[in-house]
């Protein structure tokens, strides 16, 4: 389902059974939506997709299969975006949405890191979670000693809790 105002998409969202948002691009185009279990999807222009089998019918969270062992409280946030990226060796950003060559023909925009940052501060509030509690899915991997196995927000990362810093403060 679209989202066309997250504040009233929360208002019958019950405030427990999470206590992690992970994170992640989804490998596709801009306006592919993948069906496979990520709560929120954000397409290239900003626009929200949530999985409605992410949550039940009184408001509940509802686990889904986005980050191996790491599912049972924990929220899933994708962008659409990364359809034929490569890992670079290193790259730093001095602002979210530069890219390189390395990240394909859809690298994650502007406005996608703003709406993920904006709907990550909106879901910390929501669910009472700290900075701490927000993860990338490399650095589950990395926990989980699966270095080169993922590398979504690798780079990014200082600069997406930075924003989202600043939006909850």
């Amino acid at each position: 389902m679209w989202i066309q105002s997250f504040d009233d998409f929360l208002s019958n969202k019950k405030k427990d059974g999470v206590d992690l948002i992970t994170l992640h691009w989804t490998v596709g185009n801009y306006d592919q939506i993948f069906n496979d279990d990520y709560h929120f999807q954000i397409k290239g222009n900003g626009a929200i997709w949530a999985d409605p089998r992410g949550f039940d019918a009184q408001g509940h969270f509802v686990p889904l299969a986005h980050a191996w062992h790491h599912n049972s409280k924990n929220i899933g946030i994708s962008l659409c975006a990364m359809m034929g990226a490569h890992q670079p060796l290193t790259f730093v950003p001095k602002q979210l949405g530069d890219t390189i060559t390395m990240y394909g023909d859809y690298p994650p925009q502007r406005i996608q890191y703003d709406v993920m940052c904006a709907l990550v501060a909106k879901l910390m509030k929501h669910y009472n979670l700290q900075l701490p509690q927000i993860k990338t899915h490399y650095d589950l991997a990395q926990e989980d000693g699966y270095p080169g196995e993922r590398w979504e927000f690798k780079y990014e990362k200082p600069l997406i809790m930075a924003h989202i810093k600043e939006l909850i403060s």
